[in-house]
């Protein structure tokens, strides 16, 4: 996805509206001014490699770290306490651990997306961070990068996540027994939950996760229905595993989703 400047709020809306009325060719014409750098942007009417980000009333969070632009929108804390448990935190120690796990999981998929990101800018590209619904991403030039550059940018995210479990389980087992609190306990253990479960996920091979992305990257362009059947196999096989052992319908639905996408990549596309 191509980085977007900070442009006028007047734009953005024009911009959707056409989108919104097909006018593809306006819209991509204006698109094209707010992604930067605009020499390397690569946009097609048919696929557009810019995300327009929704202009809401709800405030975003945003901040500089390591100097590398972040924001952090409403619905990705609306989605981290719906999965910290905010259907049933009836109690105050409920409200209260559904807020350690907010907190625990903006850390976590922070790490995983500064990642990708530090990643990108070693390889001498900008980059920003966004945390949305149910994950985030990190942007930058489409098209610039080789196979092997893109293999360790995708692989960054998770590896830097599981190496955040890894370094809170051995400050646990040095610190004096009983020295931590309850809600103390609680939050790291949700952020090694969350950062193991969520790298783990991640690395599942199918697009447009990590690992999907990891297996195109090695596989290579030429060889994407290999990696398409990859991902309705093992989407529908984790879906259904996931959905024994949960019992809930929030992850095999997305993986589903991907699967119905993958499927329908093969429909509408012949390969050799």
């Amino acid at each position: 996805m191509e980085h977007l400047n900070q442009a006028g709020k007047g734009s953005l809306e024009r911009t959707r509206k056409l989108w919104r009325g097909q006018d593809v060719a306006e819209a991509v014409r204006l698109v094209k001014k707010l992604c930067i750098p605009q020499r390397r942007a690569e946009i097609s009417g048919e696929s557009c490699q810019c995300r327009i980000l929704p202009l809401t009333h709800a405030r975003m969070i945003r901040f500089s770290l390591f100097g590398i632009p972040v924001e952090i929108q409403p619905f990705f804390w609306l989605t981290m306490g719906m999965l910290g448990g905010a259907f049933n935190a009836d109690s105050t120690q409920g409200l209260i651990n559904m807020v350690l796990f907010m907190i625990a999981g903006a850390i976590s998929i922070l790490v995983h997306e500064f990642g990708h990101a530090l990643t990108i800018r070693r390889f001498g590209l900008p980059t920003t961070v966004t945390l949305e619904a149910f994950g985030g991403y990190a942007t930058y030039p489409a098209g610039i990068l080789t196979r092997k550059k893109s293999f360790l940018v995708t692989a960054a995210g998770p590896v830097c996540q599981l190496l955040l479990a890894l370094l809170v389980v051995l400050v646990f087992r040095n610190l004096p027994e009983n020295s931590l609190n309850q809600n103390a306990s609680y939050f790291f253990n949700r952020l090694i939950i969350i950062s193991v479960f969520w790298a783990l996920l991640n690395l599942l091979p199918v697009m447009p996760l990590d690992g999907g992305q990891l297996l195109n990257a090695a596989l290579g362009p030429l060889r994407i229905k290999i990696t398409l059947w990859v991902t309705i196999i093992t989407a529908v096989v984790v879906g259904v595993g996931m959905f024994i052992i949960l019992k809930s319908f929030l992850f095999p639905l997305f993986l589903g989703y991907f699967a119905y996408l993958a499927y329908k990549e093969l429909q509408e596309n012949k390969w050799r």
